[in-house]
């Protein structure tokens, strides 16, 4: 045993040395340590911002504010809104300034119906107001003057309030004398200003191959029977002015024939209208005495085509211009619907102006 082992306890004793860090690197050491918690702090720092400073907002009293009045409108007016889209693709701006729209009432007079076992028809009243006078929108004046009647209405509802709701209110509307809720209709038309006729089938002449419809006047046709079916015609609806024929090329190329029925829709206080479509018609030499009378310089769609109705309106606009007024007549289609909105509104800027089917009667 060695004499250092009797002055140590048993395993105890100083702890062998290891080997020594030089100085350098344990000053270097502590400089990186250094530095990576400097980093650390610095960037968190800078990832949480600082918390904003206290705003300190002086609340003045103002006392009870008086509310805001805007300023006084003094020029409202019950007009519709001065842009209204009319159709798909138009749109009329209408005048602010512009007179009021005409208010047609929707109801018949009592005194001016007559009844039959069909129903209610038209008659002259017993101080002589005769429907043609009562009904009618009145007509604004011009030195160009230009009448329109589309036909057709009453057998759509769809197409019959299209036409109603689009076209100008000066547009005269002729309805079929067929179709379901017709008097609802009618007024909702008088309503929005149209003046309105009824459509009367007259015999063509391949009758019966070729039917204008049911209660069709017909050249043969006993008197008795005619009278009869213009009764049951004439109490399809109310508030009309006059009829148009709706087709008829035989009937109205027979004399007699046009005196007998010219005669009754004088009877009726109506006025009639021929559509132009037959150059053998004897409306103008039957009528005159009989009833107020038209008849139509043309026939605007006669081919269904954007065209060829846009030149059908330029030419009955030209014999305006020749000879002070002109009537065209054409269906409720869409698209004859749609020209005739656009070319109104541009035909109004260069001096026409639009009058209803009456206003033109030749007395």
């Amino acid at each position: 045993m060695a004499a250092d082992d009797l002055h140590r306890p048993l395993g105890i004793g100083p702890k062998p040395a290891g080997p020594k860090l030089p100085w350098a690197l344990i000053a270097g050491l502590g400089v990186v340590s250094f530095g990576l918690v400097a980093g650390a702090y610095l960037l968190s720092t800078r990832l949480t911002p600082p918390e904003p400073e206290p705003v300190v907002v002086e609340v003045q009293d103002l006392g009870v504010r008086e509310p805001v009045v805007p300023a006084v409108i003094t020029d409202i007016t019950n007009d519709p809104p001065p842009v209204i889209v009319e159709a798909p693709g138009i749109i009329t701006i209408r005048d602010p300034n512009a007179p009021p729209p005409v208010q047609l009432a929707a109801a018949a007079d009592p005194a001016l119906l007559a009844t039959t076992p069909h129903g209610a028809v038209p008659r002259v009243g017993p101080d002589g107001r005769r429907p043609f006078e009562v009904y009618a929108r009145p007509a604004a004046t011009g030195s160009v003057r230009i009448a329109l009647v589309i036909g057709g209405l009453g057998i759509s509802q769809m197409g019959t309030r299209a036409a109603v709701d689009q076209l100008p209110p000066e547009v005269s509307l002729a309805f079929a004398p067929y179709g379901n809720d017709l008097e609802a209709e009618v007024a909702r038309a008088r309503g929005e200003g149209h003046e309105l006729l009824l459509q009367i089938p007259l015999e063509p002449f391949d009758f019966p191959n070729t039917d204008p419809g049911e209660h069709t006047l017909t050249v043969a046709g006993p008197a008795a029977e005619n009278r009869e079916r213009l009764d049951w015609l004439l109490s399809r609806i109310t508030t009309y002015v006059g009829v148009v024929n709706y087709m008829g090329a035989r009937f109205t190329s027979d004399a007699g024939a046009m005196d007998n029925f010219l005669q009754r829709i004088g009877n009726h206080g109506l006025m009639y209208l021929d559509d132009g479509s037959s150059a053998r018609s004897q409306a103008r030499a039957e009528a005159p005495g009989a009833a107020p009378y038209a008849v139509a310089d043309a026939i605007i769609d006669s081919v269904e085509d954007r065209q060829a109705i846009d030149r059908a309106l330029a030419a009955l606009e030209d014999a305006a211009r020749a000879n002070g007024t002109a009537i065209g007549v054409g269906s409720a289609y869409p698209l004859t619907v749609e020209r005739v909105v656009l070319w109104a509104e541009a035909a109004r800027t260069r001096g026409v102006t639009l009058v209803p089917v009456s206003a033109l009667a030749i007395e």
